[in-house]
């Protein structure tokens, strides 16, 4: 960057992390009015920089649809653009909503303040691609690869827009600026200010802000981008310190400048705007927690819906029309009026005054109406104002809000929050708390993980060889998309090839259990003489090994097998150069043929393929050993299940294990791993019996050692293990904690019911909602799982009474 003009201070350090993504942090005391960084105009990228120039100019492509069409075209060129490296190191798109499927914008929009105006923004777009860039690439097929100008490499490029792109300058207009884009947002804390002086093209009026406001489509109605002018810096202090480096006003140059002091090692920010989390997430694809500037809209239309539940709806007309005609309105966005709900609950006073007028008595209504009718008396900011039912001029400044809060008025608030907060589904706010909390999930790791792969594997070869490598092919998502196919198609071929991608082999689907044909390889020449076999790669799974692992059947058992010689199969030998598949059952004319990928679960199928089959025999749902322990501390102290779980251990019982957790698997007809019971077998002991069991233990020095001691009771029984009853442990108390642990573990599914999730698979469509279908296909069968768990626990013969039990053990005993 440093060889096309780019300068930046020795006290900024660039930070790269797989979760947190690029930082900028003070190596040192940064000070306000310290010019930390500058890039030149023409090294950035827009429409006037571009190579595409000619194109756009004679296209009239204009604005955001210009820059969009730059983009495209400087990533087609791959490693010969002038930007090659800094597209590389951007992500291919940004995680906002416009490049969103319209299935997960309704799944994860549903009621907010962004759903319908995304899907406008998709459809807007969609119509500005298909209208303006579609006709260029026949215009000049030679030029233009279509590869690189469809409709998603549209919106992706429009998504780098919306979260990446400043305003430079009249002559330049919005463009994309290396180095400036790299340092992230705050709102409201913002330490350093992205500022230009005219360049030589434009005039003399001065050019400032953040990112280009020309980008936001409706977002004026959400929030504007809070700007600090240029001219504010003209005394700043510009520190010659080796922390700092002094950058004149140049016209060709764009500058980061420090607006307040930071200390050594905190990272300095940037801000976008005073936004709300709505404005934050459409344009850039994040949101803050607890963002002071958060509002909620509630349209108009849902006043007037809560209005027709009391009223007639000329009622309704009639008092809006009279609000109107007192000189107040709503905001407004395109053809929707609403009112603002600010971050306190406040809510925009002209909705009060609203339903005050909606809830006045008739005769109030009329005195007003006439009175406003006769006298033409108007709301004109401190002019007039309402009171009860008459209009009193010149006390606007002095009108209460509180006034206007009569019990009614609150009561329709109330209302309106709780219409207003039902647009979000049947989940409440705790479900949503539980399910943010769950975010850093399995699937984030194994990201974050592969990441790590290519940044520290991949990215440098593209510096080694970048003549023979083109970047736009290299880069993060190029990467992850790769890995998807090797996860859900590729092959372990041999020793020699390892795993591959197999033509042909991958189209045959997967049926769980239901293998009809085999994949198998001989050995090659390069490799030794071991049987290689199996079906798709072992090696592409990650953790899944605790979901489920690939079965495989050895080629071997295919020696004898007959291959006919009719017009329907064809004789292929033993050759170690090639792949077989060969049938292992008979499968009637016309019926499909299936390999199979193994004995998975749905968790290992959507992991690793991406996709479920109802009803999987093989499906499983695992308890957490810290959900068991969360149960036992509703009960008892943590000391006491901390105890419990120790002489469970030391009598040799372990759970599942994965990484840092624990967990008990419960199988598909809902009976759970034997050391669940046994846990909460030991759990439930009196303090008497667990002293005499932990005392056994510590002296005896016996342990639970696959058949040779189990735990009866209060006792351990040598030699008896392969005898063992699961049943002896089902006490009403250890059943009543299994159901427990059961609707524990069913919570984390959220409020909504196994019927709900079964009405909206009907709903949903296998083909056009791929990810709605299967997690719900997933979530459906866990949850019945969980379901049979509780009638496995709820069955009278599975039960056993503590009385019953003593009385047992002490026969026993005496026997012995």
């Amino acid at each position: 960057m440093k060889s096309k003009g780019f300068e930046w201070s020795d006290a900024l350090e660039f930070v790269d992390t797989p979760k947190e993504g690029i930082a900028v942090r003070a190596l040192c005391e940064l000070k306000e009015g310290d010019v930390v960084a500058k890039m030149p105009k023409e090294a950035c990228l827009t429409i006037k920089t571009s190579g595409a120039c000619g194109i756009i100019e004679d296209a009239g492509l204009e604005g955001l649809l210009g820059l969009a069409f730059a983009i495209m075209y400087e990533r087609s060129l791959g490693g010969d653009s002038p930007w090659a490296g800094y597209l590389q190191l951007l992500t291919y798109q940004e995680c906002v909503p416009l490049v969103w499927t319209l299935n997960e914008v309704n799944e994860l929009l549903r009621g907010t303040e962004l759903h319908q105006e995304v899907q406008e923004d998709k459809a807007l777009m969609y119509e500005d691609w298909k209208e303006r860039i579609l006709p260029l690439l026949n215009l000049a097929p030679s030029k233009l690869n279509p590869v690189f100008f469809g409709i998603e490499q549209y919106f992706a490029a429009r998504s780098l827009i919306s979260s990446r792109s400043f305003e430079i300058d009249d002559y330049h207009g919005s463009g994309m600026v290396p180095l400036a884009d790299m340092f992230n947002h705050k709102t409201g804390a913002e330490d350093v200010h992205f500022t230009a002086t005219p360049s030589n093209y434009e005039s003399d009026n001065d050019v400032d802000g953040n990112n280009s406001d020309e980008s936001i489509t409706d977002e004026e109605a959400l929030a504007q981008n809070s700007s600090i002018d240029a001219t504010d810096f003209d005394a700043a202090h510009v520190s010659d310190s080796e922390c700092s480096s002094d950058i004149g006003g140049d016209p060709s140059m764009l500058e980061m400048i420090m607006i307040k002091d930071v200390s050594s090692g905190a990272e300095v920010f940037n801000t976008y705007g005073l936004l709300g989390n709505a404005a934050l997430l459409h344009r850039y694809g994040f949101t803050e927690q607890d963002n002071l500037y958060d509002i909620v809209n509630i349209d108009l239309e849902l006043v007037l819906k809560w209005c027709s539940s009391l009223f007639s709806s000329r009622h309704g007309r009639a008092r809006v029309s009279l609000w109107r005609r007192l000189g107040y309105s709503a905001c407004g966005i395109q053809n929707s009026e609403y009112f603002e709900i600010s971050f306190n609950g406040e809510p925009q006073v002209e909705l009060p005054i609203l339903l005050y007028i909606m809830l006045l008595s008739d005769k109030a209504y009329h005195e007003l109406d006439l009175s406003v009718s006769t006298a033409g008396k108007r709301h004109e900011s401190s002019k007039t104002t309402l009171l009860y039912d008459k209009i009193f001029p010149n006390k606007a400044s002095n009108m209460s809000k509180k006034f206007l809060l009569t019990n009614k008025v609150c009561d329709a608030l109330i209302s309106l929050a709780d219409m207003r907060e039902s647009l979000y589904g049947s989940e409440s706010i705790e479900d949503h708390v539980e399910a943010l909390e769950r975010c850093s999930s399995e699937v984030q790791e194994d990201k974050a993980l592969m990441y790590e792969d290519w940044k520290e594997r991949i990215l440098p070869l593209l510096n080694l060889a970048p003549s023979k490598l083109n970047p736009v092919f290299f880069g993060i998502e190029q990467y992850f998309a790769a890995r998807s196919l090797i996860s859900s198609r590729s092959f372990e071929i041999d020793d020699y090839h390892g795993s591959g991608m197999v033509p042909l082999a991958d189209m045959f689907n997967h049926k769980t259990g239901a293998e009809d044909v085999h994949f198998t390889a001989t050995p090659s020449n390069y490799e030794s003489d071991n049987d290689v076999d199996g079906n798709n790669s072992d090696e592409s799974i990650t953790d899944e090994e605790a979901l489920a692992q690939n079965s495989s059947i050895d080629a071997t058992d295919f020696d004898a097998a007959h291959v006919s010689d009719s017009e329907c199969s064809s004789d292929i030998g033993g050759d170690p150069s090639m792949l077989e598949m060969i049938m292992i059952k008979d499968v009637s004319s016309g019926a499909e043929v299936f390999n199979t990928y193994g004995l998975l679960g749905n968790a290992a199928l959507l992991h690793r393929y991406g996709f479920t089959e109802q009803d999987n025999l093989y499906d499983i749902v695992n308890i957490d050993l810290e959900l068991v322990l969360k149960w036992c501390s509703s009960l008892f102290s943590s000391r006491h299940g901390r105890a419990r779980v120790s002489l469970w251990r030391r009598l040799g019982y372990s759970a599942c294990g994965i990484q840092n957790s624990e967990y008990f698997e419960i199988s598909f007809n809902g009976e759970p791993q034997v050391e669940l019971p046994i846990l909460l077998y030991i759990m439930l002991l009196s303090d008497k019996a667990y002293h005499e069991l932990d005392l056994s233990v510590s002296t005896a020095g016996k342990r639970h050692e696959s058949s040779k001691t189990t735990l009866l009771y209060d006792k351990i029984f040598p030699n008896k293990a392969s005898n063992m009853s699961k049943k002896f442990l089902l006490t009403n108390k250890v059943c009543d904690a299994l159901i427990s642990l059961a609707d524990m573990r069913e919570s984390l599914y959220g409020s909504e019911s196994i019927e709900d999730h079964v009405e909206a698979l009907e709903r949903c469509s296998s083909v056009s909602a791929k990810k709605v279908y299967h997690s719900l296909v997933l979530r459906i069968c866990e949850r019945k799982i969980l379901q049979k768990l509780r009638n496995y626990a709820s069955q009278p013969l599975n039960k056993v009474t503590n009385h019953s039990t003593e009385r047992k053990l002490r026969r026993t005993t005496k026997k012995r």
